[in-house]
């Protein structure tokens, strides 16, 4: 029963390989959709500072259709 309490993921060599395989891919998802997110974030917060200060409202039109994502079509 001991040793079961004393079991930690990092002071078992057996056991620290597996974990970093297991962690690493969550990590890096982790840090893919944290900058994506920041990313859209900034884009937004960018579009809205720029409408600000953009008078004629024909301008920020073109600017939001300018940002807009465009599909891609892969089938021909």
């Amino acid at each position: 029963m001991t040793s079961f309490i004393n079991l930690s993921l990092f002071s078992d060599p057996q056991l620290l390989i597996p974990t970093i395989a297991i962690l690493t891919p969550l990590v890096i998802v982790w840090i893919a959709i944290f900058f994506n997110s920041r990313n859209q974030k900034n884009k937004y917060n960018t579009i809205i500072e720029v409408s600000k200060n953009i008078k004629d409202s024909e301008d920020v039109k073109e600017l939001l259709d300018s940002l807009q994502e465009k599909k891609i079509k892969y089938r021909p």
